[in-house]
């Protein structure tokens, strides 16, 4: 019996895989022997869930880095065999529909990543800790400078690149959560250590809508000035429209999959208002040929599920945040990331 296994070994996959590997027996399982191959484990399974269901009989606790449209029911098969999973992938529904297939012994925490994920266990201790009215969300995954012609480069994902300017915004405003345009507004933000910024309400809030009750909640996403007009001229030029080969979306992918730059940078902001201002600040870059992002995103996963492992109260559906409610635990977390090099700032 392995202490975990990994489904998908893109990326991010990859990533969770080999780190897990440093402490602990791990297997990862995936259709591509190509992507397989970039992961240093003790057991590899070439497959899916679907055709190698014996891959249930070789761990208890699993984590699951897939694309959105295959890991909602992945992750209700593991569920459903009782099986303990943190879970890296963003699918738009909610995550909360999930949680009755957590019962018994199975446990399930989702949008365990970057932001989602290390941007919640950062709202949850601030909200936790102090009697927050607002708290703001300041996320950027950024190429190491501008790159023209858009002043952006894919440091993650083309997909959901594109997503996050045509998806509406779920921010809480009024007491009240309110969907707006992404592209509608501009937010400008300034750190001491990098340039401005402007920003976009972008919708990574997902479980904290539910368990975070403030009257002003949000995130905003950053970009360098400028990005945000060429963007909006392409959203609505039509530029983003369609799905699959012959689509006007589908050249905008291909397009922008020419712009990876492996030199970026992560800067995550959270900051909570109660009369007085606290906050978390994070910075990181690429070190040693991996992005900041995906070992932020794969780090991160791979330290929350060797925590959970050895956490005998792990049931049921567990959002990120609720780590943030206990000191220790998050404690445990940071502590882990800053030895690494992230350099996570309490203010």
């Amino acid at each position: 019996m392995l202490d975990f296994v990994v489904i998908g070994a893109g990326n991010i996959g990859s990533e969770i895989a080999n780190k897990l590997s440093d402490t602990a027996s791990c297997g990862v399982l995936d259709p591509s022997e190509r992507a397989l191959s970039n992961v240093n484990t003790s057991e590899k399974f070439a497959g899916t869930i679907e055709n190698s269901p014996e891959i249930l009989s070789k761990a208890n606790f699993f984590v699951v880095s897939l694309p959105g449209s295959i890991a909602e029911l992945t992750v209700r098969r593991l569920l459903k065999s009782g099986k303990k999973v943190v879970d890296v992938s963003f699918y738009n529904e909610d995550p909360f529909q999930l949680a009755h297939f957590a019962t018994g012994e199975a446990a399930y925490m989702p949008d365990c990543g970057f932001a989602p994920g290390l941007s919640n266990i950062m709202v949850g201790n601030l909200f936790s800790r102090y009697r927050s009215n607002r708290i703001g969300i300041y996320v950027g995954g950024l190429p190491a400078s501008p790159r023209e012609p858009f002043l952006h480069s894919v440091t993650w994902s083309v997909e959901g690149l594109i997503d996050e300017y045509i998806r509406p915004a779920k921010i809480v405003r009024n007491g009240r959560v309110t969907e707006v345009d992404p592209l509608e507004e501009r937010i400008p933000y300034q750190t001491s250590d990098f340039p401005e910024f402007e920003g976009f309400y972008s919708d990574g809030l997902r479980t904290l809508l539910q368990t975070i009750k403030v009257p002003e909640l949000f995130e905003v996403t950053l970009r360098y000035k400028g990005h945000l007009d060429r963007m909006k001229l392409l959203r609505d030029m039509g530029f983003f429209n369609g799905s699959g080969p012959g689509s006007a979306r589908f050249v905008t992918e291909s397009v922008f999959s020419g712009f990876k730059d492996p030199e970026d940078r992560t800067i995550l902001d959270v900051t909570s208002f109660n009369g007085g201002v606290h906050s978390f600040e994070l910075r990181d870059c690429a070190s040693g040929g991996i992005t900041s992002m995906s070992r932020l995103t794969g780090h991160t996963a791979a330290i929350v599920a060797s925590l959970k492992s050895g956490d005998p109260e792990f049931r049921g559906f567990t959002p990120p945040e609720t780590i943030g409610f206990d000191q220790r635990q998050t404690d445990q977390v940071f502590g882990a990331l800053s030895r690494e090099g992230v350099k996570i700032t309490r203010h």
